[in-house]
């Protein structure tokens, strides 16, 4: 699976399990909620800081494993 679309996933599964809408990270993150809108669409090219900064608002981490 790509990193940005794994990225995304864990995102979007992070605000599932802690009951937050898209509106709520807007707030967090301190973005339009429109940026969001993009930051968990799959076919938008998200910059990959853009999703470290919202995973962490969630204390998860990004990790990448190259084999």
């Amino acid at each position: 699976m790509p990193v940005l679309i794994a990225a995304k996933v864990a995102l979007h599964n992070a605000m599932l399990s802690n009951g937050l809408r898209k509106t709520d990270l807007a707030r967090k993150l301190n973005i339009a909620p429109n940026v969001v809108e993009r930051l968990l669409s799959l076919r938008h090219k998200s910059r990959i800081e853009q999703l470290e900064t919202a995973l962490a608002l969630f204390d998860k981490r990004l990790l990448v494993d190259v084999q």
